[in-house]
């Protein structure tokens, strides 16, 4: 978890939630799964909305961290993580993801995101992250609202395919972030479960 984007104390659980299922389901850990998923639908069933901003903030939170760690716009980051697995993911997958790169090019402070640019600048490390709720005054989630009624996969109870699309979009952020490394990868998972 990054120092950006403090999530309280019900959307930690959310986000650890989601890492437990990404851990679980890459090491067939079908139990582990379902206790994860168990323990997010209270939220999905009482407050969808919510679970919308809480899925997509975890992947913002995700692509921030990875572009820390190499010091890259994470606007540009998210950018580049959409377009290269936008063929891999399925329709609710790509709309987190799109919805996480929105809302970092919201708040962008360096205006680079969105536009050629020839180098691309971290974030200043005072950077703050806005969550989905409040990226372009509410303006992103509206949208991302609007384009999750017009999502193939979300007809019927949207927010439960969303719990389940987020650990799909974290495990390939985490597999990039690892450089395709099995061992790296293993501790990074570890370590967003604790952190998370």
């Amino acid at each position: 978890m990054t120092l950006r984007l403090q999530p309280d104390p019900a959307t930690a659980a959310a986000w650890r939630a989601f890492w437990q299922m990404a851990e679980a389901r890459l090491t067939d850990d079908s139990a582990g799964a379902s206790l994860a998923l168990h323990a997010l639908m209270p939220l999905a069933s009482d407050h969808p909305t919510r679970t919308v901003i809480v899925a997509v903030d975890a992947v913002a939170d995700a692509v921030v961290e990875w572009s820390d760690e190499l010091g890259k716009n994470p606007a540009c980051m998210a950018e580049t993580c959409f377009t290269m697995l936008h063929g891999q993911l399925a329709p609710p997958e790509r709309l987190l993801l799109f919805a996480a790169y929105q809302t970092l090019l919201a708040i962008d402070p360096t205006g680079e995101a969105g536009s050629p640019h020839q180098v691309c600048h971290p974030w200043p490390p005072h950077a703050g992250v806005a969550s989905l709720a409040t990226a372009a005054q509410g303006g992103v989630l509206q949208q991302a609202l609007t384009a999750a009624s017009q999502t193939h996969g979300l007809e019927q109870h949207p927010a439960l395919v969303l719990c389940n699309a987020a650990p799909e979009v974290l495990t390939q952020i985490l597999w990039g972030r690892s450089r395709s490394d099995p061992e790296q990868m293993g501790r990074l998972l570890a370590a967003k479960k604790n952190l998370a």
